[in-house]
């Protein structure tokens, strides 16, 4: 993958402030392109996605993840919520 020779840096992590979410995304989707295989699913997206999360957006989706990973969402679910 691209994103293992040249090693972009990760996104900056989202606090949950609406005039940095455009740029969040942008850089999301710059990201993924880097890696097509590794992030080549919505569940690997939304379960990296959340992992640059911070503050509130963080505080939001810490439940949504603990519910995931207990079972208790199916992945289908993890895209929606």
């Amino acid at each position: 993958e691209k994103g293992e020779v040249l090693k972009p840096t990760k996104p900056e992590p989202f606090d949950g402030d609406p005039r940095k979410m455009d740029k969040f995304f942008s850089e999301l989707a710059t990201y993924f392109g880097y890696f097509p295989r590794t992030l080549k699913d919505d569940e690997d997206r939304v379960i990296f996605a959340g992992s640059r999360l911070a503050g509130d957006a963080e505080t939001w989706f810490r439940p949504i993840m603990q519910n995931y990973e207990e079972g208790k969402i199916d992945s289908k679910k993890l895209k929606t919520q």
